[in-house]
């Protein structure tokens, strides 16, 4: 799953793993916040913590593997951030890309 956020944590950008995902699906996570409304997430407190660990940071891009609880995601899990500046005509905007995938 490829999500970017804001400093907030608010998904701005969804891309399913599954290529059968529907648009709806894709956009009812648009706009929420990753850590409390994404079901797979909600509750990762040490994915949180890690995520604004890495914003407060100044790495480019960094990697975990992180094990989600089992009424979550179910297991382990490679988490790579990477950080996102862009400029446009409302301003510079920074956003993190957070690509979660099942950990061999």
């Amino acid at each position: 799953m490829l999500f970017e956020l804001d400093a907030s944590g608010k998904v701005l950008y969804f891309k399913p793993e599954k290529k059968e995902a529907s648009d709806a699906e894709v956009a009812e996570l648009v706009g929420l916040n990753f850590f409390t409304d994404v079901p797979a997430v909600a509750g990762a407190e040490e994915l949180r913590e890690r995520f604004h660990g890495f914003r407060r940071g100044h790495a480019p891009a960094g990697s975990f593997i992180y094990n989600f609880p089992a009424e979550h995601w179910g297991g382990r899990a490679k988490v790579m951030l990477a950080r996102v500046h862009e400029q446009s005509v409302l301003g510079n905007v920074d956003s993190i890309l957070v690509d979660i995938r099942e950990a061999a």
